[in-house]
C-alpha cells in the first residue's frame, strides 16, 4: 500500500512501468524519475520534467510518442486503464482521448503555477490554448477497446539536474559595471523606471495570434530612411559599354619599295545587308548561351552545404562561431561542448563538465574564453584551445540555463533561464552583478548590443526585453505584437534594431528605441522559429524552424526569402560566422550543417 494505506497499486501501475521500459529502450535514456517529475509539477526545488521521446530519438514517430506519453501519465486516470488498451494503441497507432475532469465540491484545488505547461513546449509545437489545470478525473471502464478519437498530446516538462558543486570562491571583480556612472542609453525621460507599458492588442501584420500557450529553450545594420523603414534599393545602373575601336593599320616599313599589286580573285563582296544579318546572328547564338547560363543558375540553390558534422547520435540544441578563425562550437544533449575545425571540416576538441543538456554556446569577442549554459543549472567558461577542465562555473540560477551573451569587451556575460530572470555576470572571477526578475515564464534566449549599452531577452510570456545592464530595475522597454512566445533574439550591428524570432512563423524587426510599432516583420517558414541570426554585414537574416529548414531574408529589401532544405529534425539554431561568408544550424537530426553561399 502507498500513501499510508490510502492508496494501492494496480494495473495502471504496470502500465507506467511498461511504458517507463519502453521510453529507456527507444531513446537510450532512462526516464526522470516520478518523484523528481511531482516535485516539478509542484514549483519544488530539484523537479526536473520528463524529455520528449522524439527529443531524444528522432526516429520516434508521433503516434508512438504520443502512446509513450500516455502510459507515463502522472495521474494513473490519464494512463491507459488496462494491457488491453495499451496494446491495442501499440497495435493500431490509435491513442485514446484523456477523460474530462469533473466540476463541483470533488474537484482538485488549482495548481499554484499561473501557466500550465504546454504539451509541446520544447519542440515548440504546441497549438492548442492554455487552459487551466482540472480538477479530479471521473472513473472511465477498463474493459474493451472502446476508446474515443482525437487525443491530444500529454503534457511536458524541462529537465533539470541539481547544481553541481563549485570549488573556489567568486573575488571582487576589478572593473565591476558602475551602478551610477559609464555610459548609459538615451531613452524618452518618461519611460525610465517606469514599468513596461501594457500593449494595445495589436494583431501581426502577417496572420492571426496564435492560440496556445507557450514552448520551451540568438547585427552591421544600414541607415534606412524614414524612420529606418526598410525600402528597396536598387544599384548604380551600369554605363552602356563603349565598342572598342579596331587597331590602327601599322605603316609599312619606310624604305621599302612595295611590290606591284596583284589582281584580286573574283568573289562575293560583303554587304551592308549581309553584315547585319551575321551580327544578328551572333547576338541570337550569345542570348542562347546566356539565357542557358541563367536557367541552370536558377536551378542551384543559393546555398550549398559545406561540412556536415554528426554530433554522436544525439539532438544538437545550439551552434556559435569563433570571432577570428573558422572555428565553430556546438553544444548537444550528451553534456558534451565540441569544438569543430571548420576550414578543414573536422573535430578540434571536446569539452566535458557538465551533467546534463547543453543548451547555449557563446565565444567571447577576443576569441580567448568559450562560455556554455546547461540544464545542469551552470554556467561554464573554458579555454577553448587547451580543453581540460572549466576555467570558471557560474551558479546562481534556479533551472535550467538555455543562453549566455558576451558583452563586447570580454569583461561581463548575460545568461538567460528558465527560472524567469536574466543575470549579468562579471567573467574574470564570476561575481554575480545583477538579477533582472521583469518576465513571467521561462527566459530562452539573450543577446548583448554591439555597442555594449543594453541586453535583450526572449521569453515564454510572448515578450521580448531590453535591460539597461548597468542599472537595477524595470525593463526599458517591453516589445510584443502578440505574434507569440518568442524564442529567439539577434541584435543588428549597428545596435539600433532587434529581430526576435516568434511561435507564429514570424521574425519580427523592432526599433531599439521604442516599444511599438515594430519597423517590419518577415515571413515564410512553416513552422514555429526556434532561434534567429543577424549576419556581422547588416545585410542577412536567418532563422532556423520546426519544419526542419533554414531560411534566409534580405535584412532590408522586399525579396523572397531563400529556404535551405537538407536537415532532417527541428532546426535548433542558427549562426553566422563573423566574415558572414558562411552559415552554420544545429539540429535535433543530431548534426551541424555549415553552408556556404554559392557563387
Amino acid at each position: 500500500h502507498l500513501a499510508g494505506g490510502k492508496t494501492q497499486t494496480d494495473a495502471r501501475s504496470d502500465v507506467y512501468t511498461a511504458g517507463a521500459l519502453l521510453y529507456h529502450l527507444l531513446t537510450g535514456q532512462e526516464p526522470i524519475p516520478v518523484v523528481d517529475r511531482l516535485k516539478h509539477r509542484a514549483g519544488l526545488f530539484g523537479g526536473r520534467a520528463l524529455i520528449l521521446p522524439r527529443a531524444l530519438n528522432a526516429q520516434i514517430t508521433p503516434g508512438m510518442e504520443a502512446c509513450l506519453l500516455r502510459t507515463m501519465e502522472l495521474e494513473p486516470a490519464e494512463r491507459y486503464q488496462s494491457a488491453k488498451e495499451l496494446l491495442y494503441s501499440l497495435e493500431t497507432g490509435y491513442v485514446p482521448p484523456p477523460l474530462r475532469y469533473p466540476s463541483g465540491p470533488n474537484a482538485l484545488p488549482q495548481q499554484t503555477k499561473s501557466r500550465p505547461v504546454d504539451p509541446l513546449a520544447t519542440l515548440g509545437l504546441a497549438d492548442t490554448p492554455a487552459r487551466t489545470p482540472p480538477a479530479p478525473p471521473t472513473p472511465r471502464p477498463t474493459s474493451g477497446p472502446g476508446i474515443n478519437r482525437g487525443a491530444p498530446t500529454p503534457p511536458i516538462e524541462r529537465p533539470v539536474q541539481s547544481p553541481l558543486r563549485r570549488t573556489g570562491q567568486p573575488g571582487m571583480m576589478p572593473g565591476q559595471i558602475p551602478t551610477t556612472s559609464g555610459p548609459q542609453p538615451q531613452f524618452p525621460a518618461e519611460q525610465k523606471g517606469a514599468t513596461a507599458p501594457r500593449l494595445p492588442a495589436v494583431r501581426p501584420q502577417t496572420g492571426p495570434a496564435p492560440r496556445h500557450p507557450g514552448f520551451t529553450s540568438r547585427l552591421r545594420f544600414p541607415d534606412a530612411p524614414d524612420g529606418g523603414q526598410p525600402t528597396s534599393r536598387t544599384g548604380p545602373q551600369p554605363e552602356a559599354p563603349t565598342p572598342s575601336k579596331p587597331d590602327a593599320l601599322l605603316p609599312f616599313p619606310g624604305g621599302r619599295k612595295s611590290l606591284p599589286r596583284a589582281p584580286a580573285a573574283p568573289g562575293p563582296l560583303i554587304t551592308r545587308r549581309r553584315l547585319l544579318i551575321g551580327l544578328a546572328g551572333v547576338a541570337v547564338a550569345a542570348a542562347g548561351t546566356g539565357g542557358a547560363v541563367y536557367f541552370i543558375n536558377r536551378l542551384r540553390p543559393p546555398y550549398t552545404p559545406l561540412f556536415t558534422f554528426k554530433v554522436d547520435g544525439v539532438p544538437v540544441n545550439c551552434v556559435a562561431w569563433s570571432p577570428n578563425a573558422p572555428r565553430l562550437a556546438s553544444g548537444a544533449n550528451n553534456n558534451l561542448v565540441r569544438i569543430w575545425d571548420a576550414q578543414h571540416g573536422k573535430l578540434d576538441l571536446t569539452l566535458t563538465g557538465h551533467t546534463d543538456f547543453v543548451e547555449g554556446v557563446a565565444w567571447a569577442p577576443n576569441g580567448q574564453v568559450l562560455a556554455s549554459a546547461s540544464a545542469d543549472k551552470t554556467i561554464r567558461l573554458w579555454n577553448p584551445f587547451q580543453g581540460g577542465d572549466p576555467e570558471l562555473v557560474l551558479m546562481g540560477h534556479t533551472d535550467t540555463v538555455y543562453s549566455v551573451a558576451w558583452s563586447p569587451d570580454s569583461q561581463f556575460l548575460a545568461s538567460a533561464s528558465a527560472d524567469q530572470t536574466v543575470r549579468i555576470w562579471e567573467s574574470t572571477e564570476g561575481k554575480l552583478l545583477r538579477t533582472f526578475s521583469g518576465h513571467t515564464d521561462a527566459v530562452y534566449s539573450v543577446a548583448w548590443s554591439p555597442d555594449g549599452l543594453l541586453v535583450a531577452s526572449g521569453s515564454n510570456d510572448g515578450t521580448a526585453k531590453i535591460w539597461n545592464p548597468n542599472q537595477d530595475g524595470l525593463p526599458l522597454h517591453s516589445l510584443d505584437n502578440h505574434s507569440g512566445l518568442v524564442r529567439g533574439v539577434a541584435w543588428s550591428p549597428d545596435s539600433k534594431r532587434v529581430a526576435t524570432a516568434t511561435h507564429n512563423k514570424i521574425v519580427t524587426v523592432w526599433n531599439a528605441n521604442v516599444s511599438f510599432p515594430p519597423a517590419y516583420t518577415l515571413s515564410g517558414p512553416t513552422d514555429a522559429l526556434t532561434s534567429v541570426s543577424w549576419s556581422n554585414n547588416g545585410a542577412l537574416l536567418a532563422a532556423g524552424s520546426s519544419d526542419q529548414h533554414v531560411t534566409i531574408w534580405a535584412a532590408q529589401q522586399d525579396a523572397p526569402p531563400k529556404t535551405l532544405t537538407g536537415h532532417t529534425g527541428m532546426v535548433s539554431m542558427v549562426a553566422w560566422s563573423a566574415d558572414s561568408a558562411l552559415l552554420a544550424s544545429a539540429s535535433s537530426d543530431k548534426t551541424v550543417i555549415v553552408w556556404r553561399k554559392q557563387t
